[in-house]
């Protein structure tokens, strides 16, 4: 059963957030249409998406951004549908009380970032500037249960069903910022750090250090073996390594050091690995290309997943080069200061290009959750850590969407002011492998 869904014009936008809910996330057969008289003659389930109802339809007002080229300054006026928060409201006897093809449309092409004006220090849209933290749904992917609750209604009134219902998904991922914490660092980086322990009376840290230095204990952040023994192996577990020069916001170790060359081989040997650009490099294409190249050359193979370091990009300049450079999926959609769904949404989607009017060929796979994030923003403890990814992990669930967490090897250490998670990933691992569904491949 086909459902057609009316509208007096279909622009790139509505195509675009058609084609996500209805192919990407409900899986059901629609087409449509301009033809009115095809609409309104139409014997089987249909969608009016227009200011004038047609009898028999599902009606729902359009509020004009998808008919628009350019961004502009939007103002929404809020309402609820089933309990959930929802905008631009409408005030009319449509079917739902709000234009359910914008909203999607303006959180899924993460409008709202182009022209706010509002950014952090390392120029990062901030989590406080968006409309999902000001009315309280960050911590929900809204568009998939608006999505589902959209379908409730097409089943009850037309029996529309889903063709192929998609199953819950997870992937875990880790930024390897910096492989070790004292070796392979070289003399000058390793008699700084003593200087500054010996300064600082941390003399803790010190003795560590010498301790690793000279071969009686492993390095802190050397969690390689254990991670191994319990993280599964393809694509369910994805690495994006840091092959860029150090800096003040890039700590990493050169992959010219055969021993992190040959971690990273061994990695990759196990897992699916991906870039982690440096700092500098989120607007500059020849930069991304140089490290690249560099991680390509130490692999042996082809990268085609990337990750921003310090999830700093912008939209959309940061995503145009990324195919051109032979990246295919892109990780970075998420805050570092909050759980949650920043593009509302839990459902990989291709980036739309609001300043061209089109798609990037380039897959964006969300985030729900970040170590960091638990530890340092919201400083919770383990047991609270564990609880906050299994209540986002059981929202995922609820709409079969597909769940992905960031770690970093320093929160999973013995040592050091950010260690201790290693107990939080495992015990998300063991709620996740509770569900032991199919874990398709994202980076395919």
């Amino acid at each position: 059963m086909e459902l057609l869904i009316y509208s007096r014009k279909i622009s790139n936008r509505f195509e675009f957030i058609t084609r996500f809910i209805f192919k990407e996330i409900l899986k059901v057969n629609y087409r449509l249409t301009t033809s009115f008289t095809e609409a309104s003659e139409y014997s089987g389930p249909l969608i009016c998406y227009d200011s004038k109802a047609i009898a028999s339809s599902l009606h729902i007002l359009p509020q004009g951004l998808l008919c628009e080229t350019g961004v502009q300054v939007h103002t929404f006026e809020f309402t609820t549908w089933n309990g959930l928060p929802a905008f631009p409201a409408c005030k009319s006897d449509a079917d739902i009380p709000f234009d359910i093809f914008t909203a999607s449309f303006y959180l899924v092409s993460r409008y709202e970032e182009y022209v706010s004006k509002k950014f952090d220090k390392h120029g990062r849209f901030p989590a406080s500037q968006s409309l999902a933290e000001k009315h309280n749904f960050l911590h929900l992917p809204i568009v998939d249960i608006w999505a589902f609750e959209l379908l409730k209604l097409l089943e009850k009134r037309f029996g529309v069903k889903s063709v192929k219902a998609r199953k819950f998904s997870w992937l875990t991922t880790f930024d390897m910022d910096c492989a070790f914490m004292f070796r392979h660092k070289g003399f000058l980086r390793n008699a700084s750090g003593m200087l500054r322990s010996f300064v600082t009376l941390n003399f803790a840290e010190l003795a560590l250090r010498l301790k690793v230095l000279l071969g009686f204990e492993l390095d802190p952040m050397d969690v390689y073996s254990e991670l191994m023994d319990i993280l599964p192996q393809g694509s369910k577990t994805l690495w994006f390594i840091h092959a860029g020069k150090w800096g003040k916001y890039d700590k990493s170790i050169s992959l010219k050091n055969k021993l992190v060359s040959g971690l990273v081989e061994q990695l990759s040997d196990k897992y699916e690995v991906g870039i982690h650009p440096s700092y500098k490099s989120f607007l500059n294409e020849n930069q991304y290309r140089k490290e690249l190249s560099t991680l390509v050359s130490a692999l042996l193979r082809a990268v085609t997943v990337s990750r921003f370091h310090f999830l700093r990009f912008k939209i959309p300049d940061s995503f145009r080069f990324l195919s051109t450079c032979g990246i295919t999926t892109e990780y970075s959609m998420g805050y570092p200061d909050r759980v949650g769904f920043r593009a509302g949404t839990c459902t990989p989607f291709t980036l739309y290009d609001l300043l061209d009017e089109q798609s990037l060929n380039v897959k964006v796979v969300p985030f729900a959750v970040m170590d960091s994030t638990l530890k340092m923003r919201l400083k919770l403890n383990e047991q609270q850590a564990v609880k906050q990814i299994q209540d986002l992990v059981d929202v995922v669930k609820s709409v079969n969407g597909t769940f992905v967490s960031i770690w970093h090897t320093n929160y999973l250490a013995s040592f050091g002011k950010n260690k201790g998670y290693f107990p939080v990933l495992q015990g998300m691992l063991d709620y996740l492998k509770t569900f032991d569904d199919e874990h398709p491949n994202l980076t395919a």
